[in-house]
């Protein structure tokens, strides 16, 4: 695995847009951009099963 495939999954990296969080915490995040577009994106399909 590439360098920066592990810093990514070491939470160093966003794992939507790659952008650079600081050090990692151990497990991949997402910052507060891609978080809030995953959550809306989710809220979107739910509403269209309905």
């Amino acid at each position: 695995m590439g360098e920066y495939a592990e810093m990514t999954l070491d939470g160093e990296f966003c794992e939507g847009c790659g952008v650079y969080m600081g050090d990692g915490n151990g497990y991949p995040q997402r910052c507060a951009d891609c978080h809030d577009e995953i959550t809306t994106a989710e809220l979107e399909k739910e509403f269209e099963q309905k």
